[in-house]
């Protein structure tokens, strides 16, 4: 398996706002995190803060809250891809799961994925962490017994596995 340091990130979360009789309610994410790969498995941590801002008819106000740690722990087999899109400008890692609710928990994931931003200085560590997750795939899928032939994608027979072989 190829050792990889953590890779920082963002997450982009939309802000909410509640206009009522009683004046209006603007609340902001700043959301970071970082994302490791500790031998079969994905590790997604994040936490951040959350500054809600008041306007009514008794005066303004601004509080801030830090959010608590959140952790999602993936088998790296449950990832079907991982690429790195956006350009130099605003670089993310996009990552797809095999199933719709895998980053459920994520806040701003779609379903089936979620994008996390990157800084343009960490582009290059996004692109050995995808190598870093595709060679732990690879390991994964080797340790749990299943050959692949490498020119067809098949599952390789071998002679005492279910197949004979005449001669």
């Amino acid at each position: 398996m190829i050792e990889v340091k953590p890779l920082p990130f963002k997450l982009g979360v939309p802000g909410e706002e509640t206009i009522n009789l009683g004046g209006m309610e603007s609340t902001g994410y700043k959301l970071v995190g970082q994302l490791h790969l500790d031998d079969f498995t994905l590790i997604v941590e994040w936490t951040g803060t959350s500054t809600t801002e008041k306007v009514g008819f008794t005066g303004i106000s601004r509080t801030e809250d830090r959010l608590p740690l959140e952790e999602l722990e993936i088998p790296v087999g449950y990832i079907s891809s991982a690429k790195l899109i956006g350009g130099w400008w605003r670089p993310r890692l996009e990552l797809r799961g095999i199933r719709l609710d895998l980053f459920d928990d994520v806040p701003g994931s779609k379903p089936g994925r979620v994008r996390l931003r990157i800084k343009r200085r960490d582009r290059d560590h996004a692109l050995e962490f995808i190598i870093a997750l595709e060679a732990a795939q690879d390991d994964a899928a080797l340790d749990a017994g299943e050959e692949y032939d490498e020119i067809t994608g098949g599952e390789v027979n071998r002679l005492g596995e279910g197949s004979t072989s005449e001669f």
